[in-house]
């Protein structure tokens, strides 16, 4: 992940120049930060994910699409179909996704929505927080 807010000249130079890219239909390059120069590479799906702004929404290049409703609230659509997931916009540039709001038959939706959000500058809480399930060295699964 990119610290925007640490170097933000550099970080929005270089989503101009991976914007530039994706119009164009190159959707492999990697784009090096902070100079904005493309390198060539591949995803884990074989290409590289690319977001961009189009009007309210936050559109991926995987074929997802996220966007606040308001101040709680935001829509997400992708091949699976449309959600709306609980969340709530907080006073400092944060946002807080109610993980219940989620159903369980996607598991994809929280990591590509947080994506998204970290993408447009934005921290991200989620509530209720993710519990680690700790294991001693050498146990088995259940």
């Amino acid at each position: 992940m990119l610290d925007g807010r640490g170097y933000p000249a550099d970080f929005w130079a270089t989503v101009r120049a991976a914007d530039a890219a994706f119009a164009i239909g190159d959707e492999c390059s990697l784009i090096e930060w902070p100079t904005g120069r493309h390198l060539q590479g591949s995803g884990p799906t074989g290409r590289v994910e690319v977001l961009r702004r189009r009007g309210g929404w936050i559109e991926s290049s995987r074929g997802y699409r996220v966007r606040a409703t308001g101040r709680a609230g935001l829509d997400y659509f992708d091949a699976d179909g449309d959600l709306h997931i609980d969340s709530e916009m907080m006073a400092t540039p944060t946002i807080v996704i109610y993980t219940d709001s989620i159903p369980d038959d996607r598991p994809l939706v929280l990591e590509r929505v947080m994506r998204a959000w970290f993408w447009s500058g934005l921290d991200v809480d989620i509530d209720p927080p993710a519990r680690p399930v700790w294991r001693r060295p050498g146990a088995q699964r259940e």
